[in-house]
């Protein structure tokens, strides 16, 4: 079998917003399942769309946010759901990819209340899809079976806590620069209610846009962006299932230390002292 763990960790900056994060960890009839998903920010509702360029404006952003924030809501659906489909229906690198879609399509039917009640005030700022980017694996007898899309990943670190293999990053601005698309094309940024909106709607679950990035909205063009594989997890190898906000930690060799000592009670207060904003951290310490 093997120690699983797991948390969501914040800067004290952050902790001023909701947690959006969410993570789940169990172990069923011999399997080990590990999911985590990082809730998508939003617009803050119920006042002016905010330009960001200003810290008066960012104050406002942070005061006006939504608490409890319904990208939480479906970042812990999509853990629940992952984690239930990994329970209930076995153990086969095919159905990971079949797990990640039905949690979509869980989350678009969550969503279509939110959206209806909404009806013409639908705009990708204020009323935007509630959504999460999110990763899963399941393990069972040194076999990994694991799916994610966008910035959520899955990594394994090898006895001596060197990366052995590690999830690309999807998320935003990984096939090149969106922030200098909008500029180029649309004489906008991010910090401008038309960017974020032009962003949400052209580059967000676009197929037809190359440098467009997969989130779990429940549209089904998300399902396009889901990435799925296996991998093998030998004895005394740690594996890492997590979101971006402790990516950084995964890939450049901070825990190694904790996984050569097996300390893993310490993992929580090594991510929480290096976090810049909110990360959450799953893992699977293989006998």
């Amino acid at each position: 079998m093997g120690k699983t763990g797991g948390f969501t960790v914040e800067s004290l900056k952050h902790r001023v917003l909701p947690t959006e994060d969410a993570y789940k960890t169990f172990s069923l009839n011999g399997r080990n399942i590990l999911a985590v998903a990082d809730g998508i920010t939003r617009d803050p509702q119920a006042m002016d769309y905010l330009d960001l360029s200003s810290r008066l404006s960012q104050l406002r952003f942070v005061l006006g946010y939504p608490h409890p924030s319904p990208a939480r809501a479906v970042a812990d659906l999509f853990c629940t759901q992952f984690s239930s489909f990994a329970g209930e229906w076995g153990f086969d690198l095919s159905n990971v990819p079949e797990f990640m879609k039905g949690c979509n399509y869980l989350i678009g039917e969550s969503n279509k209340e939110w959206i209806t009640e909404r009806g013409d005030q639908f705009d990708f700022l204020q009323y935007d899809y509630p959504a999460c980017v999110a990763a899963g694996a399941i393990e069972l007898n040194g076999q990994v079976n694991f799916g994610f899309i966008a910035d959520c990943g899955v990594a394994i670190l090898d006895e001596k806590g060197r990366l052995r293999f590690v999830t690309p990053n999807e998320g935003p601005n990984s096939k090149g620069s969106i922030d200098q698309d909008i500029a180029r094309r649309f004489n906008t940024s991010f910090v401008s209610p038309l960017g974020r909106r032009i962003i949400r709607q052209q580059y967000r679950n676009n197929p037809k846009n190359p440098l467009s990035y997969g989130a779990l909205t429940g549209q089904p063009e998300a399902n396009v962006f889901i990435r799925s594989g296996q991998e093998t997890l030998l004895p005394g190898e740690v594996l890492f299932v997590f979101t971006d906000g402790v990516e950084d930690l995964v890939r450049k060799g901070d825990l190694a230390d904790i996984v050569k000592s097996k300390r893993f009670d310490q993992l929580e207060s090594l991510c929480k002292a290096q976090v810049r904003s909110e990360g959450t951290l799953a893992y699977l310490a293989k006998d």
